[in-house]
Parts: C-alpha cells; structure tokens; sequence
C-alpha cells in the first residue's frame, strides 16, 4: 500500500519475501520515498525504512539512502548512491557509481563501481568492491552487426577472526552477425581469474552458434563450445 504526501513523495507499507525461492522469511517494511529535483536533469533521491520480520530469523533492520541522478546531457549520463543499513547481527554500508555515454552513433560505454562494508557483531569486517566496464556496439544504420563485451575486477575481503581473500578478474564478450534474414551467427568468449587464501584459479569457454531459417515454421541450429582450466582439464560441447 502506498500513497503521495507531497510533490515526488511517497509513503509505503509492503509485505515482502525475503528468499522468493523457499519463502522461509517474511518481512514487513513501512518507509518513505523522495524525489526532489534540484536542477533541470540533477536528481536527488532518498528514502528511509524500517522492517521487521515476521517469521524467520532475520529480526528488525532500519535503512536510510540517498542518490543523485544526473540526466541532463543527452550523451551521458551518471548517478551516485550511498546507503546505510543497521540490522541487529550487522551494520552494513554501501556505495554506488555509475557512469554511461553515447561515444558515437554506434557505440556506447559503461562504468559502475560497487562497495559494501559490512560490520558484524561478531568482530568481523567485510569489505566487497566490484568494479565493471562495458562497451557495445550497435550500428544504428545497419543491425548486421552487435558486439557486446564485459571487464569486471572483484575484491571480496573478509577479516576479523577468519581472514579470507577471494578476489576474481572476469572478461566476457559476444557477437551476434545477421548477414540476410535466414542466417543468424553468434559468437562469445570469456575468461575468469580467481584467487584466494587455498589457491588460485583460471578458466576459459569459447562457443559459436549458427541458426539457418529453412521455412516460415522450420529452423536448422548448430552450437558447440569449449571450456578449460589452468589444470589443462577440457570440456566439449555440441
């Protein structure tokens, strides 16, 4: 249930699953939303809740936020949010940034950065920073064409009692060529980097896959793909 108490204000009272898989926490939020709009495409947005769990174990967590959303400019665009969670196990913070651009009439650029810092009851301190880049191409003039392609660098940290390190580089990319109507091809590749306090980790996969239109009701498909590790372990598929 929620209801407008001013311009871009928003009172809410919701009823939530906290695991929509097996539904074992149910909690009950009751807060506020606001939008105040500072400039012509200058945003800022905040809002304030309280939960209370009904069934499970989660108990009581209070969380205050507030975001600035800049979209002025009709070639990029960038936000920032910072939030702030008190939990009875916990006190979490968390950071976010967003960067977006139109480079040109065919490519497009993406950056966005995640921090969360977790203080435990317990002594622990975790401490999680991912951290990715994107790029895209999609002609506007011709779709023959798209290619999509992916870096991301996470630091996951977690000291206190246990110390752990479980750091992943990941690279991903895609392509997709539709020359005529009947003929779709795609490709992607990925590689994943891991290391942490046991050992460290890499693997690659490499798959290509072509679909052939052979009627208005009937299509031919063909897929086959590789995966390896550093171990020299390989996988096929097809």
């Amino acid at each position: 249930i929620d209801t407008s108490y001013m311009k871009n204000g928003q009172f809410f009272s919701e009823y939530r699953m906290r695991d929509t898989i097996s539904g074992r926490e149910a909690q009950a939020a009751l807060g506020l939303r606001n939008t105040f709009q500072l400039a012509e495409g200058l945003a800022m947005l905040t809002s304030f809740e309280h939960t209370t769990t009904i069934s499970g174990s989660s108990g009581r967590s209070t969380a205050a936020s507030a975001a600035f959303e800049y979209t002025r400019n009709p070639l990029w665009k960038g936000s920032l949010r910072l939030e702030g969670r008190k939990e009875s196990s916990q006190t979490s913070y968390l950071a976010t940034a967003a960067y977006a651009a139109k480079v040109n009439r065919d490519w497009s650029f993406i950056a966005r950065d995640y921090l969360s810092v977790t203080d435990r009851k317990s002594g622990q301190t975790g401490v999680q920073n991912r951290f990715q880049l994107g790029m895209a191409y999609r002609p506007v003039d011709n779709d023959a064409l798209a290619l999509l392609a992916r870096v991301e660098y996470l630091v996951d940290r977690n000291a206190g009692g246990t110390k752990s390190k479980n750091d992943r580089l990941i690279f991903a990319a895609s392509a997709n060529y539709h020359p005529i109507r009947s003929i779709w091809l795609s490709g992607r590749v990925a590689a994943k980097m891991l290391v942490n306090d046991v050992n460290n980790y890499s693997a690659y996969t490499v798959g290509l896959r072509g679909i052939y239109d052979i009627t208005e009701n009937w299509d031919l498909g063909l897929q086959a793909g590789m995966l390896a590790d550093h171990t020299g372990a390989m996988s096929y598929s097809a």
